[in-house]
């Protein structure tokens, strides 16, 4: 027989282990609700260009077009808070198989600044919404931000995030479309 005082002791045991067990319970919940909730994105991207063989030379004008289509039941925010196209992606340029040259323009614009507290603040937004089930094409003026001299057959895929900066991102991957650069007959004008 156990008695009153080991009865006790044991009660005061299974109290504790109860009130422990009790007290992580809403821990466990506050954790599981600041985990960011990850949802289907809300828009597409597709790439496209008419540019499919292009003949190598100095001054090579490859665009891409990117198709932003609203894949959600509500509006989606396409506006921009940059002029410059090659800031609205994250692109990727290969050929055979291996990362393309950027050019100057593309380096100087990934580039961290220091800002210059004497100039004067400036800020363009292109503002824009994509109601559900529409789409918007932006054009990408691609050879401006790599160097697509060398023949060959260029891979591209874009990606632009949900929420960018936000806990809740997502990167919204593009179709991966070919170029081929083909080496020009004058001699002259190739790179």
């Amino acid at each position: 027989m156990i008695s009153v005082r080991k009865m006790g002791a044991v009660m005061r045991i299974l109290i504790g282990a109860a009130a422990i067990v009790v007290g992580l319970i809403p821990v466990q919940s506050s954790v599981a609700a600041s985990k960011p909730h990850k949802h289907k994105p809300d828009f597409s991207l597709i790439l496209s260009t008419d540019n499919v063989v292009v003949e190598s030379h100095k001054d090579m004008d490859i665009e891409i077009d990117v198709k932003e289509t609203n894949v959600s039941h509500h509006k989606v925010n396409v506006g921009r808070l940059v002029e410059e196209p090659g800031a609205w992606y994250s692109m990727r340029v290969l050929l055979n198989g291996r990362p393309v040259p950027t050019t100057a323009v593309y380096r100087d614009m990934l580039a961290p600044k220091k800002p210059d507290p004497n100039a004067p603040v400036e800020f363009n937004p292109i503002p824009g919404v994509l109601p559900p089930r529409k789409s918007k094409t932006f054009e990408i003026p691609l050879s401006r931000y790599f160097d697509m001299s060398t023949p060959g057959t260029y891979e591209i895929t874009f990606w632009r995030g949900t929420d960018e900066g936000q806990a809740d991102n997502l990167d919204v991957q593009s179709n991966t479309i070919s170029i081929t650069v083909i080496p020009n007959n004058n001699r002259g004008e190739q790179r």
